[in-house]
């Protein structure tokens, strides 16, 4: 904990590795950390389609396989998420599988399966004032993509593959 505390507020939260990583381990066994990622879960502004036809460049036999259909992306955690706090933020790993679903006469057509993990840097801040501001500010986020299955042949993942930073205004 730190080691001074400022008087002058009512509350403060501390939050520490262990509880962070609590969190990790009772949602993953409870089976919270899975979602099913369609087109109604992305913003309109984002010009990314859960179709087969945007995917195509970066994987032709999905395409090929299943010419414009819709997709679902099966996201599922399979180890606990983990964290690690410091005076630099907070780092955290996740690791899963997504399920890549094709859908097909009202079906579900599994066409293949990535393993992934998600290693991640945030810095969290707040400005405090007369519009009190939270900012996230990620500064690494590093994907680890490798085929574990597939329905449509083998193809390369490196297109999946991207680092990147950014500051969000929560």
């Amino acid at each position: 904990m730190p080691e001074t505390v400022d008087s002058d507020r009512m509350v403060t939260l501390w939050i520490t590795e262990y509880m962070l990583n609590t969190a990790g381990y009772a949602y993953q066994n409870a089976g919270f950390l899975q979602y099913n990622l369609t087109n109604d879960d992305i913003p309109d502004q984002i010009p990314i389609k859960m179709t087969t036809d945007f995917f195509k460049y970066f994987v032709p036999n999905l395409y090929k396989t299943y010419p414009d259909k819709d997709l679902t992306l099966w996201l599922y955690v399979t180890k606990p998420v983990t964290f690690d706090v410091n005076e630099a933020g907070v780092s955290g790993r996740a690791e899963g599988t997504i399920t890549w679903l094709v859908h097909v006469n009202d079906t579900l057509v599994p066409a293949f399966t990535l393993d992934a993990q998600l290693d991640l840097c945030v810095n969290l801040s707040v400005q405090l004032g007369s519009k009190s501001e939270v900012y996230l500010d990620l500064t690494t986020v590093e994907p680890y993509i490798q085929l574990k299955s597939s329905n449509i042949g083998n193809f390369s993942v490196s297109s999946f593959k991207h680092s990147s930073s950014s500051r969000e205004h929560l």
